[in-house]
């Protein structure tokens, strides 16, 4: 059952659904709007930002108050490949960061519709070499994404699986957008519940973003891809959002072909709740069954 902070939280984002427009021609309005709106979420006590640039792309180094581990989070934020930013989610990288005692890199990767498919995969791809640089030799780093994040956190995986390149870790996943041709059943089951991911309005971003390339290539829809040989994955979903099948599907075929993979669905949840950990408590206990993950598979502590 959810928090009564969640419902009241769901029912407002419902309620102003209808005044969000996703026309392509508002999107610079919506960008500045969610990074404006980002600056009521909250960081972590003692987490400090150091910002840099790779190449001409801004870039952001979370350190924790207390680095209690060598290993680096590679963090890759959502947004429908159109929208979202470091601002928009660096505190919930730097939350993640502080609970494992970690340092988290993010990358402002280039978004359609100004640089389609695949100028953003290319971007992320660069910046898997640099924290692979910046990590100790056996260290390899942790992936994590949101959304249309973690779908690019596929598509990276993949294409360092058939380059035969140093891949991560491990993964962890939230509600993973893999599948941009809405396939699943939860895509019309929720299409009105789902108060953030709206399918009929999401149609215009996917065309800009994809171009001419057909939604079912591996690299767009990495659900439709050959997962073999990809590391061990935690996914996270809730039971009423439009992407969840695409959760079920991808945690399905990981292990349909041998990669360890856990699924965890959450009651009622919004897409993304992790974001606000600072507010609701299944998004701390989602963070936290992330913390046991990664320590349960690295660490051991």
């Amino acid at each position: 059952m959810s928090s009564w902070m969640h419902d009241l939280m769901k029912q407002t984002l419902k309620t102003f659904r209808g005044l969000v427009s996703y026309e392509p021609t508002q999107i610079p309005l919506l960008r500045r709007f969610l990074d404006v709106s980002s600056l009521a979420l909250v960081m972590p006590p003692g987490a400090r930002c150091e910002e840099m640039q790779l190449g001409s792309l801004p870039g952001l180094w979370i350190h924790p108050p207390e680095e209690r581990h060598r290993a680096v989070i590679y963090f890759l934020h959502g947004g429908g490949f159109t929208v979202g930013s470091i601002a928009t989610h660096k505190c919930l990288s730097a939350k993640i960061g502080t609970e494992l005692g970690v340092r988290v890199f993010m990358l402002e990767y280039r978004k359609s519709p100004e640089f389609p498919f695949p100028i953003g995969l290319k971007d992320v791809m660069q910046g898997w070499e640099y924290v692979c640089a910046q990590s100790e030799e056996g260290n390899l780093p942790i992936v994590v994404g949101d959304s249309a994040g973690a779908g690019l956190a596929m598509s990276m995986m993949i294409e360092l699986r058939d380059a035969s390149r140093e891949m991560p870790q491990l993964a962890w996943l939230m509600s993973p957008w893999v599948d941009l041709t809405f396939s699943g059943e939860s895509a019309s089951l929720f299409r009105e519940d789902d108060p953030i991911v709206r399918p009929a309005d999401l149609d215009a971003w996917i065309r800009l973003y994809a171009g001419d390339r057909s939604l079912n290539d591996p690299l767009i829809s990495p659900l439709f891809g050959d997962l073999t040989g990809l590391p061990p994955m935690l996914i996270q979903a809730s039971d009423r959002e439009v992407l969840r099948d695409d959760a079920y599907r991808l945690a399905d075929r990981l292990t349909e072909t041998g990669v360890p993979a856990q699924l965890h669905i959450w009651e009622e949840a919004l897409h993304v709740w992790q974001m606000q950990w600072h507010l609701l408590p299944e998004a701390q206990a989602a963070i936290n069954a992330g913390k046991a993950f990664v320590r349960g598979r690295l660490w051991k502590q």
